[in-house]
């Protein structure tokens, strides 16, 4: 499972109105996680959202922001990628430190295959079992 990773610095005074954009090129279909590392000092005023487009995928609800200090947030998801096997997508950072800037560590795991779900594997037992029990 690939993981997408890169570390940007927010300048001090960047308003949520005009963010830092940084935009990754994620090449496989699905997106697993979403997650970011502020490191110590961050003092929940460094900010980041990641989108596709105009739409928010995390974190949600839509609006809402990463934060933290000394602190890793993670967003699993299964997001299907429209554009594979190059789907940009765009972290907005901003950060309301009036002294500092700050550089959080940004995530995205990724794969070509979704994860394999239990209640799908015991429905198809239970459909060949169907079949098998009365012909159906």
């Amino acid at each position: 499972m690939p993981v997408y990773t890169d570390a940007h610095a927010i300048p001090a005074n960047t308003p949520e109105e005009t963010p830092v954009e940084l935009v990754m090129v994620v090449e496989e279909q699905y997106i697993t996680d979403f997650a970011v590392y502020f490191p110590i000092g961050c003092a929940g005023l460094a900010h980041a959202q990641v989108y596709y487009g105009s739409e928010q995928l995390a974190p949600k609800p839509t609006g809402s922001s990463f934060i933290g200090n000394d602190l890793l947030v993670h967003s699993p998801v299964v997001w299907k990628c429209p554009d594979y096997p190059h789907t940009e997508l765009t972290w907005k950072l901003w950060n309301l430190d009036d002294t500092y800037e700050h550089t959080p560590i940004l995530y995205i795991a990724a794969e070509n295959e979704p994860a394999v779900k239990p209640y799908l594997i015991n429905q198809e037992i239970l459909n060949l079992l169907k079949e098998a029990l009365f012909g159906e």
